[in-house]
């Protein structure tokens, strides 16, 4: 993937490989969207001692916050060897998107939206660069989800350019 973003190679700029990169993009990123497991609930944590005041107005129910049927239903379930399994590969995954495909994207996204097409073929150029950025968003979207970056700059330089 390094050898299709490299700039000696210079393969992304080419008009029709530029598109299917895109398209190779979005489609894998359209698959994994489909495997990833949905996102677990937020856990919830039994009142600490320092709020008192909720354990005493709870407290005549008699309930045990550690019961596991309790915490299944809660959605509170420990995470089992295959999602454990899923996240571990998907952590893989985006070193690499970190590393080679989101900047890649990236150039081709502000390549766009500096090159201004002639009237004529302007919304056309506009549909194509909501493909490139729908794609390089899912992309920083992996990077993001596993801590490898809080945020792009890139983003907000985007945003600004389509004001």
């Amino acid at each position: 993937m390094a050898r299709v973003f490299s700039t000696v190679t210079d393969i992304v700029n080419l008009p029709t490989t530029g598109i299917e990169i895109q398209r190779l993009v979005q489609t894998f990123l359209n698959v994994r969207a489909a495997y990833m497991p949905k996102p677990r609930r937020p856990t919830i944590h039994a009142a600490t001692e320092d709020s008192q005041e909720s354990q005493d107005y709870f407290g005549i129910f008699d309930i045990d916050l550690d019961d596991p049927d309790l915490q299944a239903a809660l959605g509170d379930e420990p995470e089992s060897p295959e999602a454990k399994e899923v996240a571990r590969k998907d952590k893989s995954l985006a070193e690499v998107v970190h590393k080679t495909v989101v900047n890649g994207i990236f150039k081709l996204v502000m390549k766009r939206v500096t090159d201004v097409p002639e009237e004529s073929s302007r919304e056309l150029a506009h549909f194509d660069l909501d493909k490139w950025i729908d794609c390089w968003v899912g992309c920083a979207q992996i990077v993001v989800h596993n801590g490898l970056r809080v945020c792009f700059f890139g983003f907000h330089a985007c945003r600004l350019l389509l004001r």
